[in-house]
């Protein structure tokens, strides 16, 4: 179960749904932000689990590519591949990403994806964090590309890695949520409009994880 080590951060209601823990992202210093998150623990088997890592890993065309910041060219702090249906490309950091066609085993977590979420996705960033080394800084995924009315739902395989969300606020506070090996993660549309997220850098972790964050791009 993931560790949630501050108390009071989440209103759980008394009953969420069925394979899920959702969680309402207010506390009594900002309960005005709203947003929140569901948790889905275990999606697949720990053998199904494994061999979807070692199959994405293998056999999907990993990059790193650089991104505008700060006013000069910088390579991510990780590895990535943008993928989807053709009329999917996606524009960030002053980067246009070509989506490469769907990988079946990509596909297949997908199908799982949205039978669990009860959504559909039209594409998926795929992250490669190598070792504990790798991360992400804050953001949130509020491009004008995405579709803001449907939720984001992120999968995570391989190492555990902590998963923070702040308010946009600037609110003092910091929600921790550990994601565990096939682990879904799904957001819902105010979290990317009221709150920021982040994997940090860690000493801890010397495994590789891959998540694929499911999107829906709106398409003309």
């Amino acid at each position: 179960m993931a560790n949630y080590t501050q108390d009071g951060l989440f209103n759980c209601p008394a009953h969420p749904p069925r394979g899920a823990l959702e969680l309402t992202l207010d506390q009594k210093a900002c309960p005005q932000i709203p947003g929140s998150v569901r948790l889905f623990e275990q999606c697949l088997s720990k053998s199904d689990s494994n061999t979807t890592l070692q199959a994405l890993l293998s056999n999907l065309d990993w990059q790193q590519p650089y991104i505008r910041m700060h006013g000069r060219e910088i390579a991510i702090p990780r590895k990535q591949v943008w993928m989807g249906d053709p009329d999917t490309a996606y524009r960030y950091s002053g980067k246009l990403f070509i989506p490469e066609n769907w990988d079946p085993t990509v596909l297949s977590v997908k199908a799982r994806v949205e039978s669990m979420s009860g959504h559909q996705y039209n594409s998926v960033l795929c992250n490669l964090y190598r070792d504990g080394q790798d991360s992400v800084a804050w953001h949130a995924d509020d491009e004008p590309e995405l579709d803001p009315t449907v939720p984001i739902a992120s999968i995570s395989f391989g190492a555990t890695r902590r998963f923070d969300l702040k308010p946009k606020n600037g609110e003092k506070m910091r929600i921790p949520i550990q994601l565990e090996d096939a682990m879904l993660l799904v957001m819902s549309p105010e979290v990317q409009m009221y709150w920021l997220h982040q994997i940090p850098k860690t000493k801890k972790v010397h495994a590789p994880r891959v998540n694929l964050t499911f999107r829906q791009v709106k398409t003309h």
